[in-house]
């Protein structure tokens, strides 16, 4: 069980990574406002490191049983959902290991396509094959993907704030 301070240590955190996402992503709405893609895409890759840290923290991928003992505890104070929202790690992991993702496109792209930092709809894009479509956003409906793999933003951002407004601010 966690004690009061470790809670609050962990609470801390949250609000910090919580608060460098949701800043980001502010970052990312200015941008494409701006048509910015360069600043878009950065500012969406800050939004993604800053959510991984905050599931790492909630619904940790490893199997280690005190980080899920910890992370079930963390969940149960604060009233957050029992999963991460869907796809984000996949997400995420894509634009960590872009170099990787690419290796897998030239190996396995039938037309060898490539089509990079898409903001619209897939289907603007005629005659490409989903899997070479690299980074992706649809600001209509919030979804943000790599190479196939797709998240909610909306679903996200959601989550983040629901996190921020069951935690107390760091003094």
């Amino acid at each position: 069980m966690l004690t009061d301070q470790e809670r609050l240590i962990y609470f801390w955190e949250l609000r910090t990574q919580v608060g460098g996402a949701l800043r980001a992503w502010s970052t990312a709405e200015d941008a494409l406002q701006h048509d910015s893609s360069e600043n878009f895409w950065h500012a969406v890759d800050s939004f993604l490191s800053a959510s991984i840290a905050v599931t790492n923290l909630l619904w940790p991928s490893t199997t280690r049983k005190s980080a899920q003992t910890r992370a079930a505890q963390l969940r149960a104070v604060i009233g957050a959902s029992a999963a991460a929202p869907e796809g984000l790690r996949d997400v995420r992991n894509g634009f960590e290991h872009f170099d990787e993702r690419i290796d897998e496109w030239r190996a396995t792209s039938a037309n060898h396509n490539f089509v990079d930092t898409l903001v619209g709809p897939l289907s603007s894009i005629g005659g490409v094959d989903r899997g070479d479509i690299a980074r992706h956003f649809d600001p209509q409906t919030g979804e943000l993907g790599v190479f196939g793999k797709i998240t909610s933003v909306p679903t996200v951002l959601l989550e983040l704030e629901q996190v921020r407004d069951s935690t107390p601010p760091r003094h």
